[in-house]
Parts: structure tokens; sequence; C-alpha cells
């Protein structure tokens, strides 16, 4: 029996004096003396991980946390973690505990640096502020944190599936601003990401090791002889697999480990497997549900190997069970009201798309920001309300001078008769535009009255069976706002006189 063992939640050093596994709740508690000890030195602590060497590889979903106070950037790191969604990053619970309280900080309270060069510089202009945390409700240690604004520019990592099984001995890449050695603690910053590869390795395998069973919804990954590991300030950093496309997926989180690159002292890991439908069920509500029904998991994967991703058959609307079945759309350009190219994707869905060149000279790069058009069926009653439309930052300073929502119109095959739309409210002078999807070109529009006190429109409109259309509903008056309702008939089909 062990009288005092160290143990390491990666960010702090606990102390326990029992042979078997201690709680989390036992683990926080024991952290406080050594926290306070260590506090004094961390700005001059050498948080890298033990026995790595400085990153040569661009990590773009690599994450820092650290104090929404905090004026010198990743020097004021604490913890790890992963973008995993252009909103969302996932890090290990325990990073955000108040040690004082037992309870999760407040999101006010955190910051997150996104992303890491190929010569291991972290990006101190993606600092995002964090809107919500999301710990696991079951105590795992994982959480996800919801950012102010998707971040640009940074792809996020894709998730290993759930019921993915990583052999033994799979090399896996664990990355992190974590301590070198656990006896060094006056070593400089280092200048760089640090990165290391170790094998991963059974839960039994470790269990001997550390003294006391492993969860199955942990990953044991390190060497028996130690050595290479990662440490304090690496906790919620991940740990990394590359998959059969040869693309990095997340694997797991840097959760604990009985000393720092120790011998037997392997890394212990939230298996983000175990947690798939759960992280995916935030990120996806709607996908989740999708994917769920048709038996599959893992949203960058190809199920039926037509070449599409299981994400963009959702997106799409195909049967990502049916190779035969692959997507088929059309994509249209035009120009918006604020000069920005527009592209439209039938089936319905936009993005908005910035480019420093004319569409007709050729070949140019698009910043694009994606948002929703709602479904309108024929014959149906949708109730709205105007938001602000996107706004690509990065391309311009100006923005939208006017709100609009738009829906998705589908004729039906043996549609012989005119559409009629009606917009109401009393909120705004409505419009309504009506949208080619193959050719981008406006078809038909409402035409004002002049009367600022208008709050209903219709426009008649001879749809071709079988096609679909985009609805438009902006409020003529700029930055004027509010809820309305839109309907879509056919009135003869219908019975409708």
């Amino acid at each position: 029996m062990k009288l005092l063992d160290l143990l390491f939640m990666k960010n702090k050093i606990t102390t326990y004096f029992s042979p078997s596994r201690p709680t989390p709740h036992l683990i926080h508690w024991l952290s406080v003396l050594a926290v306070s000890m260590l506090m004094p030195l961390q700005g001059q602590q050498q948080p890298r991980i033990v026995g790595g060497s400085d990153t040569q590889t661009e990590w773009p979903f690599m994450a820092a946390l650290i104090d929404s106070q905090s004026t010198n950037g990743i020097e004021g790191h604490f913890c790890g973690a992963t973008l995993i969604h252009p909103q969302w990053v996932l890090t290990a619970a325990h990073c955000l505990e108040d040690w004082e309280t037992g309870s999760i900080i407040h999101p006010e309270t955190l910051h997150v640096l996104i992303g890491a060069d190929a010569s291991g510089q972290v990006d101190e202009d993606h600092r995002v502020p964090v809107l919500e945390i999301l710990a696991h409700p079951d105590g795992a240690d994982l959480a996800l944190l919801l950012l102010a604004w998707p971040v640009e520019g940074k792809t996020p990592a894709p998730l290993v599936a759930e019921g993915t099984s990583i052999p033994r001995d799979t090399p896996a890449t664990i990355l992190g601003w974590g301590l070198t050695d656990a006896a060094e603690w006056n070593g400089p910053m280092p200048k760089s990401l640090q990165q290391a590869t170790v094998p991963v390795v059974p839960n039994a395998t470790a269990a001997e090791s550390v003294g006391f069973p492993l969860d199955a919804k942990e990953l044991a990954a390190g060497y028996l002889k130690g050595r290479v590991d990662t440490c304090s300030g690496d906790s919620g950093g991940p740990l990394l697999i590359k998959g059969s496309d040869e693309q990095w997926r997340l694997a797991g989180i840097t959760s604990w480990g009985i000393g720092c690159g120790d011998p037997g002292g392997y890394g212990i890991y939230v298996r983000v497997s175990s947690y798939y439908r759960w992280i995916q069920s935030y990120l996806f509500p709607s996908y989740h549900l999708w994917e769920s029904g048709f038996g599959i998991a893992g949203s960058d994967l190809d199920s039926d190997g037509d070449g599409w991703s299981n994400l963009a058959e959702y997106a799409l609307m195909s049967d990502p069970m049916d190779g035969d079945a692959a997507p088929n759309y059309t994509v249209a350009m035009r120009r918006s009201s604020d000069d920005r190219g527009e592209i439209m994707i039938d089936p319905p869905f936009h993005l908005w798309a910035s480019s420093y060149w004319d569409w007709d000279e050729g070949e140019f790069t698009l910043q694009a920001t994606a948002y929703p058009v709602h479904t309108l069926p024929l014959g149906s009653v949708a109730t709205g309300s105007l938001s602000r439309g996107p706004r690509d930052p990065n391309f311009s300073d100006f923005d939208l001078t006017y709100y609009f929502e738009d829906y998705y119109v589908e004729t039906s095959e043996n549609l012989e008769q005119p559409l009629q739309i009606h917009i109401a409210t009393e909120a705004f002078v409505p419009e309504g535009y009506l949208i080619d999807t193959k050719t981008g070109q406006t078809l038909a529009w409402t035409t004002p009255s002049g009367d600022r006190n208008q709050r209903q429109v219709d426009l008649w409109f001879d749809a071709q069976a079988g096609q679909g259309y985009v609805l438009r509903v902006p409020s003529l008056k700029p930055r004027r706002t509010g809820d309305y309702t839109v309907s879509v008939h056919a009135p003869i089909e219908e019975g409708i006189q």
C-alpha cells in the first residue's frame, strides 16, 4: 500500500491516501493544497508535454483555455481543448471546476484561443468568449463549451464515432502546453505547442499499473517505461488517431494519470466514442435524430461509399445507405442587394459568400457563412420573425441594411395553376421575392403601394410543376423587424375560389 501517491488530473497535483481509486470529489478536494502551492509559480512553469517536441504541424482545431481577464494570451492558459464545431469546443470537465465551491465556473470568466500554426504558435487573433458550459450530466470528465460566435478559418476535428474499436498499439498524437517534467516548475514557457506520439494500451494493462480498474469509457495510452506523457496543464487537450482516410480524429480527452511519464504511469483519457451521441445531440440536434433513424454514426464518414459524407447527405436530403442515390443539386450564383455574391444550393440551403474578385473573373476564393432556409409546404401557413442577415466581418466593414428570412417552396408534379403567396404582419412593411433556385434569378416580387402603413401583400406567380423556389420575406424599411405570417396556396388545386 502506498502511503502517498501523486495523481495528476493533468492540470493539478493531487494527493490521496488510499490504494483504491479516489472519487472525483476527493481528487478535487485534495487538489486545493497543491494548486495553492503552484499558483505563485504559474507564470514560470514550463507547460509542455513530457517527452514531446515542438510541433511541426498546423493544428487548426487545437485550443487553449485562458482566464477572460488574462492579458498575456497563451501564457495565461490553464487547460487544453479541441474545436469540434465552428461554435463548440470540447474539454475536460475538471478544468472548469471552481476548487473553492466544487461547482462549475461561470462562462464569463473563460476565453478560448483557437488554432496553432505549423511553428506551434497559438493564434491569439482567434480569442473567443464562452457563452455556455455544458458539463456531462453523469459526472464524466468532459464538457462542451458554446463559443460566443462561430470561428472562421479553423477546421474542426472530427470525432471518432460511436462503436469504433481502437486496437492496442494504435499510434496516437497528444498535444498541449502542459508541464514537461513534474519536477521542473521554474522552466521558461515554451515558444510552441508540444506534441508527442504514444501507443494505445488495453485498459486492463493500465489498470494493473494504476492499481484499480478503469472504466470502459476511458482510454489508456503510453509506454510501460514511461518517459512520454501528458502532464499538468495538458488537461482537456486532444488525443488524436488517424482514420482509414488518413484524417485526424479526436479519440480522447486528456483527463488524468499517476505521475507524468513515470514507468507504468499511463495517461488516461476520456474515450470520445463513448460520448459520441451526447456530443452530437448538442452540435447537430436534428442531424443526431436523423443519424439514429438510419442506424449510422460518424458525420464525416461515407456510409454508402458514394463520395458524400453522412452530414452532406443529411444536408442534401439523400439516403446515406444507398450508394446509387447520391445527392443531386444545382448551384446558382447571384448578387445580393449589398453587392455581395450569394450562392444558392437546391435542395435548400444558402451561403453568403464574399469574394475580392468579380463573379465573371473565373476562379476565386470565397469566405462563406451558412444560414437556414425554412421549408414551406404547399397549402401551409408559417409564422416567422425577421432577424439580422449574416455578414462576413473579414470581407467588409459594412452590414446588411435590411432583414429577411427565406422559405423553400416546392410545387407538386401536377400543378397547373398559379401560386398565391400571402404575407401579413403588424410590425413592418412586408415584401416578397420569388427566386429560381436553378438560376438564382428573381422571378417575381410584390409591388409596394407606397403606403407606409401597409401590413399585408399578395404575390401571384405561374409556377412550374415539380419545381423548387425560394421565397424571400424582407422588411422594406431598413432595421424594422417583427413577427409575420406567410402562406402559399394553389387556389384552384385546393378548391379555393
